[in-house]
Protein backbone atom coordinates (compact mmCIF):
# COMPACT_ATOMS: atom_id res chain seq x y z
CA UNK A 1 0.00 0.00 0.00
CA UNK A 2 1.47 3.33 -1.09
CA UNK A 3 0.00 6.81 -0.67
CA UNK A 4 0.63 9.50 -3.27
CA UNK A 5 2.59 12.61 -2.07
CA UNK A 6 -0.63 14.68 -1.64
CA UNK A 7 -2.44 11.81 0.13
CA UNK A 8 -5.31 11.93 -2.38
CA UNK A 9 -4.89 8.42 -3.75
CA UNK A 10 -3.65 5.07 -2.55
CA UNK A 11 -2.10 2.18 -4.47
CA UNK A 12 -3.37 -1.26 -3.52
CA UNK A 13 -2.62 -3.31 -6.64
CA UNK A 14 -4.07 -0.32 -8.54
CA UNK A 15 -4.60 3.36 -7.77
CA UNK A 16 -7.75 4.31 -5.91
CA UNK A 17 -8.52 8.01 -5.69
CA UNK A 18 -10.23 8.87 -2.43
CA UNK A 19 -12.75 11.04 -4.29
CA UNK A 20 -13.86 7.88 -6.17
CA UNK A 21 -14.75 5.92 -3.02
CA UNK A 22 -18.45 6.99 -2.98
CA UNK A 23 -18.81 5.88 -6.62
CA UNK A 24 -17.03 2.60 -5.88
CA UNK A 25 -19.28 2.06 -2.85
CA UNK A 26 -22.39 2.60 -5.02
CA UNK A 27 -21.12 0.13 -7.63
CA UNK A 28 -20.48 -2.54 -4.99
CA UNK A 29 -23.92 -1.89 -3.47
CA UNK A 30 -25.54 -2.32 -6.90
CA UNK A 31 -23.55 -5.53 -7.41
CA UNK A 32 -24.70 -6.83 -4.00
CA UNK A 33 -28.34 -6.09 -4.89
CA UNK A 34 -27.96 -7.85 -8.23
CA UNK A 35 -26.34 -10.91 -6.62
CA UNK A 36 -29.03 -11.05 -3.93
CA UNK A 37 -31.78 -10.94 -6.56
CA UNK A 38 -30.08 -13.73 -8.55
CA UNK A 39 -29.51 -15.89 -5.45
CA UNK A 40 -33.11 -15.54 -4.26
CA UNK A 41 -34.51 -16.03 -7.77
CA UNK A 42 -36.82 -13.09 -7.24
CA UNK A 43 -38.81 -14.52 -4.32
CA UNK A 44 -40.30 -11.93 -1.99
CA UNK A 45 -37.81 -11.12 0.76
CA UNK A 46 -39.24 -7.86 2.09
CA UNK A 47 -40.30 -7.93 5.72
CA UNK A 48 -44.07 -7.90 6.15
CA UNK A 49 -43.87 -6.27 9.58
CA UNK A 50 -42.21 -3.13 10.93
CA UNK A 51 -38.46 -3.43 11.45
CA UNK A 52 -39.04 -2.07 14.95
CA UNK A 53 -40.59 -5.46 15.87
CA UNK A 54 -37.08 -6.95 15.84
CA UNK A 55 -35.83 -6.38 19.36
CA UNK A 56 -32.22 -7.12 20.24
CA UNK A 57 -30.79 -7.08 23.73
CA UNK A 58 -27.20 -5.94 23.22
CA UNK A 59 -26.31 -7.21 26.70
CA UNK A 60 -27.63 -10.76 26.21
CA UNK A 61 -24.54 -12.97 26.18
CA UNK A 62 -26.39 -16.29 26.24
CA UNK A 63 -24.67 -18.77 23.92
CA UNK A 64 -26.45 -19.06 20.55
CA UNK A 65 -28.51 -15.88 21.16
CA UNK A 66 -29.09 -13.75 18.07
CA UNK A 67 -31.65 -11.17 17.01
CA UNK A 68 -32.23 -13.51 14.03
CA UNK A 69 -34.13 -15.81 16.40
CA UNK A 70 -36.87 -13.19 16.77
CA UNK A 71 -40.24 -14.97 16.38
CA UNK A 72 -41.24 -12.48 13.65
CA UNK A 73 -38.41 -13.85 11.47
CA UNK A 74 -39.35 -17.55 11.72
CA UNK A 75 -41.40 -17.57 8.47
CA UNK A 76 -38.34 -16.24 6.62
CA UNK A 77 -35.86 -18.84 7.90
CA UNK A 78 -36.50 -21.54 5.32
CA UNK A 79 -38.19 -19.52 2.57
CA UNK A 80 -35.17 -19.57 0.23
CA UNK A 81 -34.14 -23.20 0.71
CA UNK A 82 -37.79 -24.28 0.27
CA UNK A 83 -37.88 -22.35 -2.99
CA UNK A 84 -34.57 -23.79 -4.24
CA UNK A 85 -35.62 -27.36 -3.44
CA UNK A 86 -38.64 -26.90 -5.72
CA UNK A 87 -36.50 -25.51 -8.57
CA UNK A 88 -35.67 -28.01 -11.34
CA UNK A 89 -32.62 -25.87 -12.05
CA UNK A 90 -31.05 -26.75 -8.68
CA UNK A 91 -32.59 -30.10 -7.76
CA UNK A 92 -32.42 -33.18 -9.92
CA UNK A 93 -34.78 -35.23 -7.73
CA UNK A 94 -35.98 -35.83 -4.17
CA UNK A 95 -36.23 -39.46 -3.06
CA UNK A 96 -37.40 -40.40 0.44
CA UNK A 97 -36.61 -36.88 1.67
CA UNK A 98 -33.06 -36.97 0.27
CA UNK A 99 -32.26 -34.13 -2.14
CA UNK A 100 -30.04 -34.80 -5.14
CA UNK A 101 -28.68 -31.39 -6.09
CA UNK A 102 -27.57 -30.35 -9.55
CA UNK A 103 -23.90 -29.93 -8.60
CA UNK A 104 -23.11 -27.52 -11.44
CA UNK A 105 -25.97 -25.18 -10.56
CA UNK A 106 -25.32 -25.53 -6.81
CA UNK A 107 -21.62 -24.71 -7.32
CA UNK A 108 -22.55 -21.59 -9.31
CA UNK A 109 -25.01 -20.58 -6.57
CA UNK A 110 -22.33 -21.02 -3.89
CA UNK A 111 -19.80 -19.01 -5.93
CA UNK A 112 -22.26 -16.13 -6.24
CA UNK A 113 -23.13 -16.39 -2.53
CA UNK A 114 -19.43 -16.07 -1.73
CA UNK A 115 -19.22 -13.04 -4.01
CA UNK A 116 -22.21 -11.49 -2.20
CA UNK A 117 -20.47 -12.13 1.14
CA UNK A 118 -17.41 -10.27 -0.15
CA UNK A 119 -19.57 -7.33 -1.27
CA UNK A 120 -21.35 -7.22 2.09
CA UNK A 121 -18.07 -7.31 4.02
CA UNK A 122 -16.76 -4.44 1.91
CA UNK A 123 -19.96 -2.41 2.36
CA UNK A 124 -20.18 -3.00 6.11
CA UNK A 125 -16.54 -2.27 6.69
CA UNK A 126 -16.21 0.78 4.46
CA UNK A 127 -19.63 2.12 5.40
CA UNK A 128 -18.93 1.91 9.12
CA UNK A 129 -15.77 4.01 8.86
CA UNK A 130 -13.66 1.56 10.80
CA UNK A 131 -9.98 0.96 10.12
CA UNK A 132 -9.25 -1.91 7.74
CA UNK A 133 -8.16 -4.74 10.01
CA UNK A 134 -8.78 -8.15 8.51
CA UNK A 135 -8.83 -9.79 11.93
CA UNK A 136 -11.78 -7.57 12.91
CA UNK A 137 -13.78 -8.22 9.75
CA UNK A 138 -13.22 -11.97 9.93
CA UNK A 139 -14.40 -12.06 13.55
CA UNK A 140 -17.93 -10.70 12.89
CA UNK A 141 -20.45 -13.07 14.51
CA UNK A 142 -24.24 -12.93 14.12
CA UNK A 143 -24.84 -15.09 17.22
CA UNK A 144 -23.12 -15.58 20.55
CA UNK A 145 -20.65 -18.39 20.95
CA UNK A 146 -19.85 -20.17 24.23
CA UNK A 147 -17.23 -17.62 25.34
CA UNK A 148 -17.51 -14.92 22.66
CA UNK A 149 -20.16 -12.23 22.33
CA UNK A 150 -21.71 -11.62 18.90
CA UNK A 151 -20.74 -8.48 16.98
CA UNK A 152 -23.78 -7.95 14.71
CA UNK A 153 -26.73 -6.29 16.41
CA UNK A 154 -30.18 -5.07 15.41
CA UNK A 155 -30.60 -1.46 16.51
CA UNK A 156 -33.37 1.03 15.80
CA UNK A 157 -32.96 2.01 12.16
CA UNK A 158 -30.69 -0.83 11.03
CA UNK A 159 -27.82 -3.13 11.90
CA UNK A 160 -24.63 -2.30 13.76
CA UNK A 161 -21.32 -4.05 14.08
CA UNK A 162 -19.62 -3.68 17.45
CA UNK A 163 -16.19 -5.22 17.37
CA UNK A 164 -13.84 -5.76 20.25
CA UNK A 165 -10.18 -5.48 19.33
CA UNK A 166 -6.83 -5.02 20.95
CA UNK A 167 -3.29 -5.40 19.67
CA UNK A 168 -2.97 -8.81 21.36
CA UNK A 169 -6.04 -10.20 19.61
CA UNK A 170 -9.76 -10.08 19.22
CA UNK A 171 -11.74 -9.58 22.44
Amino acid sequence: MVWDPEHKSIDVRESIHLADIPTLYSKVLDQAKSLFKWLTEGIETALTFPYSNIVDDLNDGTPDHSFLKTPFLEPYCFRLISHLIQSPRFVLRVVDGEVEWNKVAAREWMRKAQELNGCLLFLIHLGSGQPARGTEVLSILFRNMQNVHRSLFAIPGGLATILGYNKVGII
